[in-house]
């Protein structure tokens, strides 16, 4: 959803070339760059998801996860407001759905771009049934540790797309201000992993939250049909550098015509 964009309006009839990540953004490009060849190249940034660093097997141990246990990570955003309300509906959700807590394990992980320190966010733990540990970027940033959950629940992160890559099951929940502030920033308040399925969308209803994330822990169908999008709308690479390899070389078929 970059190319809509409302900061990159200005130069729309000036751009020579765009990149995007797939056909589906490519057919957006066209219509908003009229004058830009537009070609599907994949983001550069997003061809490391494809090899992650550690295996889920070294994250579960890390973070002392048995292999009957369920691994639950949800990233924080980089507002506070978002945060908070995300992670108090998760535990709002894991506590209604009739699980036993001793077989959860949730992982909140902190945003870079959160200026608040892990203490702030300290009544997660205090205050909870649940085993919940708040984790900071230093001690393992949230693509690290994606490897070893059982289903990751955010809210249109680009952690989010990494869970993707890996074939995670993946929630989106949204309140009123992450939908309000996607609408500033993407132009939109529609996610496009939600759109396609890869994804589930919850909007504010807890109850909706929990329903959902026991479809993914107990129907292996329900999961099944979100990995075919994943794999349709984040399709794995071989090797690193590729992306920038197709925008190389359609920069440099350009410049033989000139």
């Amino acid at each position: 959803g970059c190319v809509r964009r409302e900061w990159f309006s200005a130069f729309r009839n000036k751009t020579n070339f765009v990149f995007t990540i797939n056909d589906r953004e490519k057919k957006i490009a066209v219509e908003l760059f009229p004058n830009a060849h537009v070609a599907v190249s994949g983001n550069p940034e997003w061809e490391d998801f494809c090899f992650p660093k550690y295996t889920l097997k070294e994250v579960r141990e890390r973070f002392r996860v048995a292999d009957d246990e369920i691994m639950v990570l949800s990233p924080g955003h980089k507002s506070p407001v978002i945060t908070a309300f995300l992670w108090g509906s998760v535990i709002e959700a894991l506590s209604q759905s009739g699980m036993n807590h001793k077989k959860l394990r949730v992982f909140f992980s902190l945003h870079p771009g959160d200026p608040h320190a892990p203490a702030v966010y300290g009544d997660f733990m205090n205050y909870c049934s649940l085993l919940v540990s708040v984790v900071p970027e230093n001690s393992m940033s949230t693509v690290d540790m994606i490897p070893g959950c059982d289903i990751f629940i955010n809210s249109a992160s680009t952690t989010g797309i990494a869970a993707h890559f890996q074939r995670k099951p993946v929630i989106d929940y949204f309140g009123e201000i992450a939908l309000t502030r996607s609408e500033t920033v993407f132009g939109t308040r529609i996610w496009e992993p939600c759109k396609s399925g890869a994804s589930c969308d919850v909007y504010g209803n807890i109850q909706e939250l929990s329903r959902t994330i026991m479809l993914f822990l107990r129907d292996p169908l329900f999961s099944s049909k979100r990995r075919a999008e994943q794999a349709r709308l984040f399709p794995l690479i071989e090797k690193r550098g590729q992306a920038v390899e197709i925008m190389s070389n359609t920069l440099g078929m350009y410049a033989k015509k000139k």
